[in-house]
């Protein structure tokens, strides 16, 4: 409500704008919440991220996290730290475990082979010899 009535005018109103919402026609609120959004004018809600996504910084939109993270909250993007893990791909939800034969690269942006002569059983940072 941009202007409250008087005895020879209505109520005034104007939308609120992005990333406000309005869910009693009455008040904008921020859409700042864990994994909220929100990208369009006169909203009646805030939008929730996407799995593998987290709100842009100011919270009129959504963005993926980049390869070598994952998310599975909406608030963050996390690296994939635990052992064996990696994420090859834009907006991944969670972390894949590097399979038999392989390692992940040291970025956790993909898996590697082990040189000849070195073995993983798969879920390992470092082939074994």
């Amino acid at each position: 409500m941009t202007a409250d009535c008087t005895i020879t005018t209505d109520r005034q109103c104007s939308p609120c704008v992005a990333p406000t919402f309005s869910d009693d026609g009455l008040t904008c609120k921020q859409c700042d919440g864990e994994g909220k959004y929100n990208d369009e004018d006169g909203a009646a809600f805030c939008k929730t991220v996407k799995a593998g996504y987290k709100p842009t910084e100011d919270h009129k939109g959504e963005e993926k996290c980049p390869a070598g993270s994952y998310t599975d909250d909406g608030v963050a993007c996390k690296t994939c730290e635990a052992e064996g893990q990696y994420s090859d791909e834009d907006g991944a939800a969670y972390c894949k475990t590097a399979k038999a034969g392989y390692k992940p690269t040291s970025d956790r942006k993909g898996e590697v082979r082990c040189p000849a002569g070195k073995y993983s059983t798969g879920g390992a940072n470092e082939c074994s010899e």
